[in-house]
């Protein structure tokens, strides 16, 4: 956000993407990378946008500009299904690994459930949006600042997926990083990722 007299500018933006992002992902990332079945939440046909680090910064640039003023929406364009996203990254990673559903309603009951326990790493914006379309409308800052995504959802994920298989060893001895540098831990998620 600038600020600057009566001029303001705010960036609203999806979640962030780029090498070296995990967290959460690093969950998605381990089972690819061990050829397991990637589980989504109903048919995994609800889409959910991303925006790549390098275009955010970009954004960020464009808004510094004297015209800039107003409230804009930073994100990939083209959103595909979240199955389709995880298909592209599975392919290009030649992993073995296969998309498979999971009951939505049951599915979000156990989430809550385990996370109400201490058991999951995954909180209650990731239960309450996992199987949720989320997509910002990015047309005003693309035609007010020229500004234009550069990778598509698959594209950013599998870069983000590669650094994590390239650099598996260093992130496992990782202590002290943010929680967005270091992989999350499973938690329950373990017990899916053994039937898996």
């Amino acid at each position: 956000m600038r600020i600057a007299g009566d001029d303001a500018v705010v960036l609203r933006t999806p979640t962030i993407i780029g090498s070296g992002r995990l967290g959460l992902l690093s969950i998605l990332f381990d089972f690819i990378l061990e050829g397991r079945r990637v589980w989504v939440v109903g048919r995994g046909d609800n889409r959910y946008q991303f925006v790549y680090a390098p275009d955010l910064a970009d954004a960020c640039l464009l808004a510094l500009s004297p015209h800039a003023r107003g409230i804009f929406n930073v994100g990939s364009d083209h959103v595909p299904t979240v199955r389709e996203t995880y298909e592209y990254v599975i392919a290009r990673a030649e992993s073995a690994s296969r998309v498979t559903p999971l009951p939505r309603r049951l599915t979000v009951g156990a989430m809550r459930l385990a996370h109400m326990l201490g058991l999951s790493p995954l909180g209650p914006y990731q239960y309450r949006m996992i199987a949720e379309s989320f997509i910002f409308d990015t047309a005003k800052i693309q035609r007010a600042l020229g500004w234009r995504p550069t990778l598509t959802n698959g594209e950013m994920l599998f870069e983000a997926f590669d650094y994590y298989r390239t650099h598996a060893g260093d992130i496992a001895r990782r202590t002290a990083a943010s929680p967005h540098r270091q992989p999350a831990r499973m938690g329950v998620i373990r017990l899916l990722k053994q039937l898996s």
